[in-house]
């Protein structure tokens, strides 16, 4: 369970990083609309009920095995940086957290930077041998920009 908990916190250290240099640093905020302010709540444009199910599908593709299906989701400028490598690597962890039960849990966040909106999820699957906190966003046309466990 420890080993699980640290991939965890550097699955989570990863996502921090990626989301930071992707879309700038900044600080955590709930008012107004600075450049590059990260939100407590989707952006205006986002739905939770759409991030949600866009999520959970998501997901369920990166579950499937299907490198090519699970980069297609992405913007097209991130596409040529992924590897199937660290797909790979992916589907060894998740090998580890044994079968899919249930998806749990949402919180939502958002961030404009640069006039662009971003929506994302941090969102609960329960797998049989314990629980994975996913980290997805999108762009306006729910494209994917980050995706992370």
């Amino acid at each position: 369970m420890k080993k699980n908990m640290k991939k965890l916190a550097v699955g989570f250290g990863v996502f921090v990083m990626a989301v930071g240099s992707l879309m700038g640093c900044s600080s955590l905020g709930s008012g107004g609309n600075e450049q590059g302010e990260i939100l407590k709540e989707l952006p205006e444009g986002f739905d939770k009920e759409t991030v949600r199910k866009q999520a959970m599908e998501d997901i369920e593709i990166a579950q499937s095995k299907d490198y090519e299906s699970w980069k297609s989701r992405f913007t097209k400028d991130l596409q040529s940086s992924l590897t199937e490598e660290s797909y790979d690597s992916y589907l060894k962890i998740l090998e580890k957290q044994g079968e899919f039960k249930e998806f749990g849990k949402c919180t939502y966040l958002g961030q404009i930077k640069d006039n662009k909106k971003y929506g994302g999820v941090i969102i609960v699957v329960k797998y049989e041998e314990g629980n994975v906190n996913y980290s997805l966003a999108y762009d306006e046309d729910m494209n994917l920009v980050s995706f992370t466990m």
